[in-house]
């Protein structure tokens, strides 16, 4: 299995928890791993297994950033930004940040430029994030919780800071 996608998913999941939910200020609704009932209507979310939840990401998440082609840090990035604001505006991110056209598809383009770029891109990436973050309706509620996500996930793209 690739080592950035188990590096991934293993943020994903300490950060998103591992149990049962069901907070009525989460628009989500019950939620089990980060996996919600309101984006997976038909899965039993109390009864959700990690290898269930892993697939799920694999599959809707990871698999649609082209996680697995995309350079690691910003793999990291760009899947988490997927899993918690969502995979086009996630793809849209990162062609804003790479300087092309946000169409919202990865494609040849998108690639080559992300290939390209430097850890200039990936710091950029995480604080475009930020500013998205911001500008939502439930920053007062989930904001320090935002920021302490982007500031894990710089602490383990970039160890050295």
């Amino acid at each position: 299995m690739n080592e950035t996608w188990e590096k991934a998913i293993k943020l994903v999941l300490d950060y998103e928890g591992r149990t049962y939910e069901n907070d009525p200020k989460d628009l989500g609704g019950e939620t089990k791993f980060g996996i919600s009932k309101k984006a997976y209507p038909s899965i039993d979310i109390r009864n959700l297994t990690e290898d269930e939840a892993k697939a799920i990401y694999r599959r809707d998440y990871w698999d649609a950033v082209m996680g697995d082609q995309l350079p690691d840090k910003l793999a990291i990035s760009v899947f988490d930004c997927a899993v918690n604001q969502g995979t086009g505006r996630a793809i849209r991110l990162l062609q804003s940040v790479l300087e092309i056209e946000a169409d919202g598809k990865i494609g040849p383009q998108t690639l080559a430029a992300a290939k390209a770029s430097d850890d200039n891109t990936a710091w950029m990436y995480l604080l475009q994030r930020a500013r998205l973050y911001m500008g939502t309706k439930t920053v007062e509620y989930w904001g320090a919780n935002w920021g302490l996500r982007l500031v894990k996930l710089a602490r383990e793209i970039f160890p050295k800071v």
